[in-house]
């Protein structure tokens, strides 16, 4: 008398030895198991499809494992495989495609759901956008740094906008204003020092002058013009016996031709048998 193979047998050597197994098995021992991707329905005990996301599953959306070659990897949230960051579900193949390098999560290849914030970006419709003083670099996909004088440029030098105390100059270069220099220690524009109107490295290197002063080139300095001296506020003038002077009452020099000469008091006194 014939016997019944067991269900999960397409040819058998007694009913519990298979020999061969129907489509969607695979002979494991004398059992024929549903082959990967496949679970054993309950009710009919036929091998059905699992999730595509499924390497391995017990029922259609349970998965029991994943397979990281197709960058696939559990997750606690949901009992189907997800997959890894940087990569998205085109809801169709197990395997899981790259976001754009832009992104850190997507939902198809040019639709960020995060971004890198280490790498400077920021999440903005979808798109990572490089944060302020960052531009993007086509070549590299990083944001990388602008200028330090700007406040957003279009490549590493090129500003678009600038640092607080600065003039865009010939479209795409940051300047200290007027009065100001570029600490290099600092990278801000600070203040030039008095009397310089305009000065460049250092708060008292001037490179110009208000009035009645002179840039002296040797020291970089304004000096009074003429018979002046520097009270600290402005140039003032000499008692008029001074060719030059430190104070308003003291003379360095008395003025040529005048036969005056300097005492012991730093005054411009007129030679004995001369009087003012």
């Amino acid at each position: 008398m014939c016997g019944l193979c067991n269900y999960s047998c397409l040819t058998c050597l007694d009913s519990t030895s298979c020999l061969t197994c129907p489509t969607n098995r695979v002979l494991n021992g004398s059992y024929c198991s549903c082959v990967n991707s496949y679970y054993q329905n309950s009710v009919n005990l036929n091998c059905l499809p699992c999730h595509y996301s499924c390497a391995t599953c017990s029922s259609y959306s349970v998965c029991s494992s994943c397979n990281s070659s197709d960058y696939r990897i559990s997750n606690s949230n949901t009992t189907l495989c997800v997959c890894s960051t940087g990569k998205y579900d085109n809801g169709v193949s197990q395997l899981c495609y790259a976001c754009s390098s832009i992104c850190l999560t997507c939902s198809s290849y040019s639709v960020c759901t995060s971004c890198n914030t280490t790498q400077s970006f920021y999440l903005s419709s979808g798109t990572c956008i490089c944060t302020t003083l960052y531009y993007f670099d086509s070549g590299s996909q990083l944001c990388l740094a602008c200028d330090y004088s700007c406040s957003s440029c279009t490549n590493g030098s090129a500003c678009l906008v600038c640092q607080p105390n600065r003039t865009l100059i010939a479209g795409s270069t940051c300047l200290c204003t007027s009065g100001t220099f570029d600490n290099p220690s600092t990278h801000k524009c600070d203040s030039c020092s008095y009397p310089c109107v305009t000065c460049t490295s250092s708060s008292s290197t001037c490179t110009s002058c208000g009035s009645n002063r002179t840039l002296n080139s040797t020291s970089n300095s304004c000096i009074c013009i003429g018979s002046a001296y520097d009270s600290g506020l402005d140039c003032l003038s000499c008692q008029a016996t001074c060719q030059t002077c430190s104070n308003s009452t003291g003379c360095l020099t008395c003025l040529s031709g005048s036969l005056r000469a300097l005492d012991n008091t730093n005054l411009c006194v007129c030679p004995i048998g001369y009087h003012d």
